[in-house]
């Protein structure tokens, strides 16, 4: 279950791990116990103090679309979001923001007010400041934000190779709901009542789990991503990075009243495939987790729920596909598992692919 070695002079890129293999090969890895490319966010050491480094950049046309999906305040909002997730992921705290601005020559003064007014918000919601960055005029409009947390080290700090075999498989909240929110938007027959409005805000102004980060580093996890590509997806990448395989029970994946009523039909395939929910995806032993629920003591569900187990690859999986990574099993025999391959988000077989 290692990364596809690649050349980097001739390649075809057949998935953003592709491109990761690549940068890797070129720029070789940060000493131990640094953490460089191919995590939620890069762990480094300045002088005495660790600090976590993540960045984000979001494309309109790709990420959002103005004015049909996004305001440029929900662009701002979930641009900084984004990039607190990966921290939160991370088990650390936003602290300093730079934000990069590539906009064309039709933006107003108010758009980027309200840009920034989004991403403000959201810090003075999360915590963080921007302290600087960069802007260029282009044709296209794009905007990126490098973020610093603080509070790990590398003993507490979470990270994707740190699963173990038994470890159980927990979720924060409810997923499926940013995807839920994404296809209302982009379907006008949709009717907008309540539980409409309320996925299309959980996708345009999604919420960083920082109430649960610092709570998850106390409790003994060390093994954390959030749910930005979509659950599977997120889970296949704890899966190679750690050498293992997953198990979920598709039943026990938490689903919002609200996806229900909307999407009957297609809510636990967008729990398992859908992006953007930002909820924080854990491994860690079932005690732990339960101490997490405990300590938080959210009504009136816990803060996580265990969907599955890690275990180790048999013989015959060793060389399996990441794809193959993550098993999905039903307890209840009228339940349906979907087939998700090729599930999740990734640029490089998306629809902004150039391959067909």
């Amino acid at each position: 279950m290692t990364m596809r070695l690649l050349d980097p002079t001739n390649v075809e890129l057949r998935s953003e791990s592709d491109v990761v293999a690549v940068i890797k090969q070129v720029t070789g890895d940060v000493d131990p116990p640094q953490i460089g490319i191919g995590d939620d966010a890069a762990l480094v050491k300045v002088g005495d103090t660790w600090l976590v480094l993540t960045l984000d950049t979001m494309v309109d046309g790709v990420h959002f679309v103005l004015d049909r999906e996004s305001s440029w305040r929900d662009v701002g909002w979930k641009l900084a979001a984004s990039n607190i997730s990966d921290l939160a992921a991370m088990g650390a705290l936003p602290m300093h923001a730079l934000v990069g601005l590539t906009i064309n020559l039709n933006a107003l003064s108010s758009d980027i007010a309200d840009l920034y007014g989004g991403i403000q918000e959201a810090l003075t919601t999360f915590g963080g400041l921007v302290v600087g960055g960069d802007t260029v005029v282009s044709k296209e409009v794009s905007i990126s934000m490098t973020m610093v947390g603080t509070g790990v080290d590398p003993s507490t700090v979470c990270r994707l190779d740190s699963a173990r075999a038994g470890d159980s498989i927990a979720i924060s909240g409810t997923v499926g709901d940013s995807r839920g929110g994404l296809e209302a938007l982009n379907d006008g027959a949709i009717p907008a009542g309540p539980s409409v409005r309320y996925l299309t805000r959980r996708h345009l102004r999604p919420t960083p789990r920082t109430d649960l980060c610092q709570e998850m580093i106390a409790n003994g996890i060390r093994c954390a991503t959030d749910v930005s590509d979509g659950l599977v997806k997120d889970l296949e990448k704890v899966c190679v990075a750690s050498g293992l395989v997953a198990s979920i029970e598709i039943n026990a994946v938490p689903l919002s009243p609200e996806l229900r009523q909307a999407f009957p039909d297609r809510a636990l395939e967008f729990a398992l495939s859908g992006g953007e929910d930002y909820e924080l995806l854990i491994t860690g032993d079932r005690c732990n987790i339960a101490a997490i629920n405990e300590s938080v003591g959210a009504e009136p569900s816990n803060p996580f729920t265990i969907i599955g187990e890690m275990s180790e690859p048999s013989a015959s999986r060793e060389s399996t596909s990441e794809a193959k990574m993550v098993h999905l099993r039903s307890s209840d025999s009228h339940t349906a598992i979907p087939d998700l391959m090729n599930s999740g988000w990734d640029h490089w077989s998306g629809p902004y692919s150039n391959t067909a």
